[in-house]
């Protein structure tokens, strides 16, 4: 009995050995998404968030937030710093935008970071007539009330962008960055708030 049971677990090995172990794994689940909502009652008001998106901070200022300063590039230097591949703002603008959009198309035909396996874009932006408004709120870093100002019959662009990437539990990050640009009621550029380095959730 065991002598020619032997010959039958043998072949029975072989057989296992030969099988695809890979076959039936599943196919690695990924999730990438984006939002972009552009929001103007006029094209006056589109004019406005157009500028606003275009308006950039001084150089001078992103370099002092970078820990090096030759990583800031000389044109379209919106970001700072960088996490897994991925830039991270210093003040939201459209080719800030546009970088993140590009990185989800990229990342759905599966040309770049193939390590995330999540990603998702949340962009809106909206400009608002105002017969008054005053700023506050807290600087985005230290947390501490930023003096408050005033003003009347201006346009407010409000801007927000969220981005988050997942490829496991000890890479993530977490990006939520806001803006907002002051026009008077001719269009002229007042002030900009909220350009800056702010804390970013990474794990």
């Amino acid at each position: 009995m065991t002598f020619r049971a032997f010959p039958l677990l043998l072949a029975l090995v072989v057989a296992l050995a030969g099988c695809d172990s890979t076959s039936d794994e599943p196919d690695v689940e990924r999730s990438y998404s984006k939002s972009i909502v552009r929001e103007a009652a006029s094209g006056f008001e589109a004019t406005l968030l157009a500028q606003a998106e275009a308006t950039y901070p001084s150089r001078d200022s992103v370099v002092a937030a970078a820990q090096d300063p030759s990583f800031v590039p000389e044109t379209e230097y919106w970001y700072y710093s960088r996490f897994d591949g991925v830039n991270i703002p210093y003040a939201i603008t459209g080719d800030a935008v546009t970088y993140y959009a590009d990185l989800i198309d990229a990342l759905e035909a599966g040309e770049e970071l193939q390590s995330l396996t999540i990603a998702e874009l949340d962009y809106q932006a909206r400009v608002s007539f105002r017969e008054a408004y005053t700023f506050e709120g807290p600087d985005p870093l230290t947390l501490e009330p930023l003096p408050p100002e005033s003003f009347e019959r201006v346009y407010v662009v409000e801007m927000s962008l969220a981005w988050s990437q997942y490829c496991g539990p000890l890479c993530a990050m977490w990006i939520d960055h806001e803006r907002v640009v002051v026009f008077d009621e001719a269009g002229t550029l007042l002030r900009v708030y909220l350009d800056g380095a702010r804390p970013v959730a990474v794990s």
